[in-house]
């Protein structure tokens, strides 16, 4: 006869009951606790200790026995420096190992979720980001110096990018004080940092170790969707990986891991770029740290390989509102075939990827299907690059090229770094995103940047990376940039491009850039322009032996010409005057230039032409009113002193009206100067220096500078109207101090010789006249003449000349 259960319990021995009941009671206070803990706020309240960096909530939960859980519905969202990302699952399953958690190690065998949603975006920047990283470490400081300079030091690394769900076990240690870095390297100029920024040093303490997360298998099922920034994935998608994460700065890996989606479909931003597809991703990723490779150089580190089949969108040639032709995606039905394997920085032997799309026009009425861009890349031990879109006589844009780039290394980086191994050709019709590259063919044409993006209509020949001969290139319309000697020529312009070669195949590019509009401004108030003009061209050309120069200053020709371009307030050229003694209150006028520019943007030599009709004009404090005319011809002195040669220089003077030495307006009144052996210094101060020879009306003008309060003797009253002069003499402008010097005006009837210094308001000098036997001399000093009529030549050599 059986015996009943009780007895039987009774009938064992105490050494066995005792254990038994002790291992139920503690099962049963497990179930007990852990559920109420799983299915109260207490959980949640544990462990989402900070919010802002990480949060997880679920629904149901059940444990049935230690360090197994299972959640539903459960939602997951983290924020980094960086990034933000949530997860989020309908069920979840997996296993904890208990024994390591005391050793700070949260080791995850495996790990089952299904109904998986999951995205990371771009961390929106908050006004309070900076206040809440100081408290952040804050903590820190206060258990030891070492584990501040690891929050400080070394930024936080962001959560995995591979797959977010990993996420919800990194909270676990997310509330433990940080640990000590073990690079020795960087902790002490970290500690250098967090002494700058915190408050007095903490007293060192011991700290704890670092929290390691290591989840060996990670399978989601029926993945649903997934976010990477503007990246969006749907489909019925399944997911195997593996990772490895050492908190506070730790080193980080991925294991072998694979992801694969059926019925995929890709959006970028919002538009579509994969329907019904199938993907397969297959990635490892060394072990690192987060300062030996961040964002695109990480995958420096990775090895991979992407499959890809699907349909695709169609592509519309588009013209936006300023005329601009874009391609855009629209309804159709192209197609997308390919597998890619990438290993440590390089593409593998194999790899290809082709795609093709039907192309509309809506450019037309009605709008057309021009046909199908096809492209295709192919990796053997080069990669190479066909692209081919249909070219109809009309056709708003057009692409046709063939590229081949040697080797397999893609530096990701600098993408740029790819044109030295590329060669081949292409024909496009094209609107580019930039157009600054165009100015970078010259050499040392740093002067010149064409901006934004432009329409191009090119057909290249590349050689490793250079434009071969017979290569042209134009730009319809493009807006450029011309800085010459501190002045800003901006306007809207086309471009020509063309390169040639001479008999020892040494390329010549050249470009003709001509500005339909343009305007002038001075470099320090580029809004406000004071010239604007019409059909302003620059030609630069390389020489053919640039390549032998000792310097860049000759390997470049420019070529700067425009004619007539306005000047609405002729005050604008007052910057470049001692406006103290000579300065425009008024009128308008004209410029014209002709300039050899050199490197950096200086004049080589050249000429520059103002005209102004009616002018108002201030000299010494008299007024003048009349029409100028100044031919200036610029000749190359010190290039790097900007320092010019005036020598053949112009300026006239006529129809000048003013009050003469009698208290009478004179009207009429012309001049031509010539200036010989006359040096400009273009930087600031502004400074010439050099001889003049003029040829003038009469003598009205100077007597008017010396002689203002009608007290001049009546012959010399005669001797201004005695007819044309001509006159020679020495100048010196520095500043606002001109000084004139051994002046001698003379003709058949009398001479006159002067000295004359202007600075500041005062004026200051002497005057000798002789006329027959007549002679006066007259000392200024301020706007009072003092005459010497007995020995006055014997007094006028005694004065001192006022310039060695």
């Amino acid at each position: 006869m059986t015996m009943p259960v009780r007895a039987r319990w009774r009938g064992l021995p105490r050494a066995v009951r005792w254990p038994v009941l002790a291992l139920v009671a503690l099962y049963a206070s497990y179930l007990l606790l852990g559920n109420l803990l799983l299915n109260t706020p207490l959980g949640p309240a544990a462990l989402n200790r900070k919010p802002d960096k990480f949060s997880m909530h679920w629904g149901p939960a059940v444990t049935w026995w230690p360090g197994r859980l299972v959640l539903w519905n459960v939602d997951l969202q983290g924020h980094s420096t960086r990034n933000s990302w949530n997860v989020s699952a309908q069920r979840m399953s997996g296993q904890v190992r208990l024994l390591p958690l005391l050793h700070r190690q949260l080791l995850v065998p495996e790990l089952h979720a299904s109904g998986v949603r999951g995205g990371m975006q771009a961390a929106a920047p908050t006004p309070g980001a900076a206040a809440t990283q100081a408290p952040a470490t804050a903590p820190s400081t206060q258990v030891a110096t070492a584990p501040a300079t690891g929050a400080v030091g070394t930024p936080m690394p962001t959560q995995d990018k591979t797959f977010t769900s990993t996420s919800n076990a990194k909270v676990s240690a997310g509330t433990q004080p940080p640990t000590q870095m073990t690079d020795a390297r960087t902790s002490t100029p970290q500690s250098a940092q967090v002494a700058q920024v915190s408050e007095p040093p903490a007293i060192t303490l011991p700290t704890a170790p670092t929290w390691t997360l290591q989840f060996d298998r990670i399978v989601a099922n029926n993945v649903q969707a997934v976010t990477l920034r503007q990246l969006q994935i749907e489909g019925d998608g399944q997911l195997q990986l593996g990772v490895f994460k050492q908190l506070r700065g730790g080193p980080m890996e991925l294991f072998p891991s694979r992801a694969t989606f059926d019925n995929a479909r890709m959006r970028w931003d919002n538009s579509e770029v994969l329907r019904n597809g199938q993907l397969r991703i297959e990635a490892s990723i060394a072990r690192h740290a987060p300062e030996q490779a961040r964002g695109l150089a990480l995958l420096q580190l990775t090895d991979a390989l992407v499959a890809v089949h699907g349909d695709t969108a169609a592509l519309d040639v588009t013209r936006n509102a300023q005329g601009r032709h874009t391609v855009a995606t629209r309804g159709g039905k192209g197609r997308a075939d390919g597998e890619l394997r990438w290993t440590r920085g390089a593409l593998q032997p194999g790899s290809q990827l082709q795609w093709r799309a039907p192309l509309h026009d809506s450019t037309r009425t009605p709008a057309a299907l021009l046909g199908e861009l096809t492209a295709q890349l192919q990796v053997d031990q080069d990669i190479r690059l066909q692209v081919r879109m249909p070219e109809p006589a009309d056709a708003g844009l057009t692409l046709d090229a063939d590229l081949r780039v040697q080797g397999r290394q893609l530096p990701l980086q600098s993408m740029r770094s790819l044109l030295p191994r590329t060669s081949g050709h292409a024909r496009v019709h094209w609107q580019l995103a930039s157009l600054s590259w165009i100015p970078a063919l010259f050499p040392d044409v740093d002067w010149l940047t064409l901006e934004g993006d432009g329409l191009v209509d090119a057909d290249l020949r590349i050689d490793r990376g250079q434009l071969g001969a017979g290569s042209r290139l134009q730009v319809p319309h493009v807006r450029a940039h011309v800085g010459v000697m501190g002045h800003a020529i901006d306007g809207q312009a086309s471009a020509d491009l063309r390169v040639d070669a001479d008999a020892n195949g040494q390329l010549l590019p050249a470009l003709v850039l001509q500005m339909q509009q343009f305007s002038i401004a001075h470099s320090d108030a580029p809004t406000r322009p004071f010239v604007q003009g019409r059909d302003l061209r620059l030609d630069l050309q390389t020489r053919a032996d640039a390549r032998n120069l000792a310097t860049l200053r000759d390997a470049t020709r420019a070529h700067l010409v425009f004619a007539n371009a306005r000047v609405p307030d002729l005050r604008a050229y007052n910057r470049y005057l001692p406006q103290q003694q000579l300065r425009f209150d008024g009128g308008n006028g004209v410029l014209s230039g002709d300039l050899q520019i050199e490197p950096g943007g200086r004049i080589g030599k050249g000429g520059l032409r103002i005209g102004a009709r009616a002018a108002r004009l201030q000299f010494a404090g008299l007024a003048l009113r009349g029409d100028v005319d100044a031919d200036l011809r610029l000749q190359r002195g010190d290039l790097r002193a900007e320092n010019f040669r005036l020598d053949a220089s112009t300026i006239q003077l006529r129809n000048i009206g003013f009050t003469g030495p009698d208290g009478q307006r004179r009207d009429g009144w012309w001049a031509r100067i010539v200036l010989e052996d006359t040096h400009m210094q273009w930087r600031k101060p502004i400074g010439v220096d050099g001889r003049v020879r003029i040829q003038v009306r009469d003598l009205a003008f100077l007597m008017s500078l010396y002689a203002r309060d009608r007290s001049i003797p009546n012959w010399m009253l005669r001797l201004v109207d005695a007819g044309q002069a001509q006159v020679t003499g020495r100048v010196h402008w520095q500043d606002e101090t001109v000084i004139v010097d051994r002046l001698q005006a003379r003709n058949e009837r009398f001479q006159v010789d002067a000295r004359l210094r202007l600075q500041g308001t005062q004026r200051s000098g002497s005057l000798l006249a002789r006329w027959g036997m007549l002679s006066a001399a007259v000392g200024l000093r301020g706007d009072t003449p003092e005459w010497h009529l007995l020995r006055a030549p014997q007094w006028y050599q005694a004065q001192p000349d006022l310039l060695r």
